[in-house]
């Protein structure tokens, strides 16, 4: 059985062929990918540079495109239409608020934050005043010097803003004040980027020469790299990226776009103007997928990982399986964007069927698909324990000859078995009983206590025999002359063999 569930979740995997250099996939990575293709739209419009391209909350499977002065909205027929154009600058980046009714814009070039409120199709300033650039203080006061990158973390109802000037802002909307968190003159520059963890607790940000986090629950902020240099602005020296180790590769331009392909592992992320390359916490290794196309053609050359070419990539999000590129081509003037897709798949790893699992109460957490590190747990019905020394089993990577990556439990799932056929059981694979152990031999708790209340009535009545046996030679002896008052005559003691317990009994 516990093959048959294991070659299950092989088969079951969704997977998508991927090569690189012939047939050699390289053995650190955690995700396959398919084709790099154009996202080709039912109307014709003509975009600009994209500058973020965000999942439709209001509307699942569209996505919203947001160029330099403009946000669009794909549905999923791939129809498109304009959100906003009115009262926006140079837009650089795009949040969704109340569940995708309002639009965060961060308007680089007017100095503040504004909001598309969708239903009553309105903008209006939200942090900031437009057109002011002042110093963070009361939002009605402050004004934002060139916002970059906006981050909304629900879970502390706030709002993250990176600034041009080298500051990270924090925004409370609960109580509408903003915070200066982090400000660094040297590093922290072109910080063109930003994702959080999956736990909300580290801010992953890129900058001049690499990439970096901040432990936002610290007291203090501070950058802690991750891969590449830190290096500022005015001494950053363009030059060829280089993959390999994260403290040894390089990045040849600005990495301007970030997004997770596995929260809290793999990051794609697009080095301005010449390619999308992963950063691999996982196994500490950064590699090119997707480089620049060397020709001298406006389009992109399709294909898988040994192929494919883009021209100047400038945002990327992955959404579903699905990573969607801004990238643009033409003469500085006549420049125009396009957004390109490209599949990708990550090791998955499926629950066993119940019907599969004999005498299991229950496994956790119980979800329809697990990622690479993922665990789940078995636990045994009562009176029953799993085969092994371990209950828990992992989701880990594997590869096919063929280059495919996919997904399979790091050992065979455990199987549950009648507890008292074994010597030894996993402590946590058994349910809690109501057997007693004593020296090794489950014993019924009501038999324990019945033993005991014997034991305890055999104990007072030989305590009970001993004190009348003790009685009855005292009498015994002041029955003889003189006995007791003097010393000389020895006391004739009674043979205890020749009194039986049963005399004893009676006599009392």
């Amino acid at each position: 059985m516990e093959k048959a569930v294991n070659l299950l979740a092989v088969l079951s995997s969704v997977l998508i062929h991927f090569t690189e250099s012939g047939n050699n996939q390289r053995l650190d990575t955690l995700v396959s990918f398919g084709q790099l293709q154009e996202l080709e739209l039912k109307s014709s419009f003509s975009f600009e540079t994209i500058e973020d391209i965000e999942p439709d909350q209001l509307q699942p499977g569209g996505i919203l495109v947001a160029t330099s002065n403009t946000i669009i909205k794909i549905s999923p027929n791939l129809t498109t239409d304009v959100i906003a154009v009115a009262n926006l600058s140079t837009v650089t980046d795009i949040e969704q608020f109340n569940n995708g009714s309002d639009i965060i814009v961060a308007d680089f070039a007017e100095f503040c934050i504004t909001k598309v409120d969708r239903k009553k199709n309105t903008i209006t300033e939200f942090a900031g005043i437009c057109g002011k650039p002042m110093e963070p203080g009361n939002t009605k006061d402050s004004g934002l010097n060139k916002p970059e990158k906006l981050l909304y973390v629900a879970e502390e109802n706030a709002m993250f803003y990176i600034l041009f000037s080298k500051k990270i802002l924090k925004h409370n909307l609960t109580n509408d004040q903003i915070t200066v968190m982090y400000y660094d003159k040297e590093v922290f520059s072109d910080a063109y980027a930003a994702v959080m963890d999956s736990k909300n607790r580290y801010l992953y940000v890129s900058h001049t020469g690499g990439i970096s986090k901040i432990d936002t629950k610290a007291s203090v902020w501070s950058l802690e790299l991750v891969a590449g240099t830190n290096l500022n602005s005015s001494n950053f020296q363009r030059s060829q990226s280089k993959d390999g180790p994260l403290t040894t590769a390089r990045f040849g331009e600005i990495p301007n776009a970030m997004t997770w392909l596995i929260k809290d592992q793999v990051l794609l992320v697009s080095e301005h103007g010449r390619a999308l390359r992963i950063v691999n916490l996982e196994d500490g290794v950064v590699s090119t997928i997707c480089k620049r196309q060397q020709s001298e053609q406006s389009g992109f050359i399709t294909g898988n990982m040994a192929k494919c070419q883009v021209n100047a990539p400038v945002s990327v999000k992955a959404v579903d399986g699905v990573v969607y590129i801004g990238d643009f081509y033409g003469k500085p003037a006549e420049l125009k964007g396009r957004v390109l897709t490209l599949h990708y798949s990550q090791p998955k790893c499926y629950p066993p069927e119940a019907k599969d699992l004999k005498n299991v109460l229950s496994f956790t957490p119980n979800k329809n698909e697990y990622i690479n590190k993922d665990s789940i747990k078995f636990r045994c019905d009562n009176g029953y324990g799993v085969n092994s020394s371990y209950d828990t089993v992992t989701c880990v990577r594997a590869l096919f000859d063929n280059g495919t990556v996919y997904g399979v439990w790091d050992k065979p799932l455990p199987v549950c078995e009648v507890a008292i056929n074994k010597k030894r059981m996993h402590k946590a694979d058994v349910t809690p009983s109501n057997k007693i152990n004593i020296f090794g031999l489950e014993l019924d708790p009501v038999m324990v206590i019945v033993s005991s209340v014997v034991g305890t009535v055999i104990h007072i009545v030989a305590v009970a025999a001993f004190i009348v046996y003790r009685r009855r030679h005292r009498k015994e002896e002041q029955l003889i002359p003189g006995g007791g008052n003097s010393s000389s005559e020895m006391k004739q003691p009674i043979q205890m063999g020749s009194l039986k317990f049963k005399d004893l009994l009676n006599k009392a």
